[in-house]
């Protein structure tokens, strides 16, 4: 029998050891968590193209959700993405991938690839 079937090597956000690192992010395990989340959202701010949101012909509160893992060797693989226009989603991929390299994190001693949602809001007049 192998142990192996069933396992993963991926660890939700919410419940792993050591978090990933965000570049020039420092502290404990709460203050890298805070410094990882407000990076992304400063990253999402600064790069995520609103105009594109305005010829859609969408009006409201938008919100876009993306799933991605941070792997084991720091890189973004996203395997998830919904948004209320497909070309919301292709830029949504867009920003998450042009985030940085990261330290990645760690469980149970171990570096494993850590999932994370960050969702998107923005309002479109």
């Amino acid at each position: 029998v192998n142990s192996e079937i069933g396992t993963s090597e991926d660890v939700p956000f919410a419940i792993i050891d050591k978090v990933p690192q965000f570049p020039g992010c420092s502290g404990d395990n709460e203050a890298l968590k805070d410094c990882l989340n407000r990076n992304f959202r400063e990253h999402v701010l600064k790069n995520f193209n609103l105009d594109i949101s305005k010829n859609l012909g969408l009006s409201g509160k938008l919100k876009i959700y993306t799933q991605f893992k941070i792997t084991k060797t720091g890189t973004i693989q996203i395997f998830g993405v919904r948004a209320p226009h497909k070309d919301l989603e292709v830029e949504a991929r867009r920003v998450v991938n042009s985030l940085p390299k990261m330290i990645p994190g760690e469980h149970n001693g171990k570096k494993v690839n850590v999932t994370y949602m960050l969702p998107i809001s923005f309002n479109v007049e």
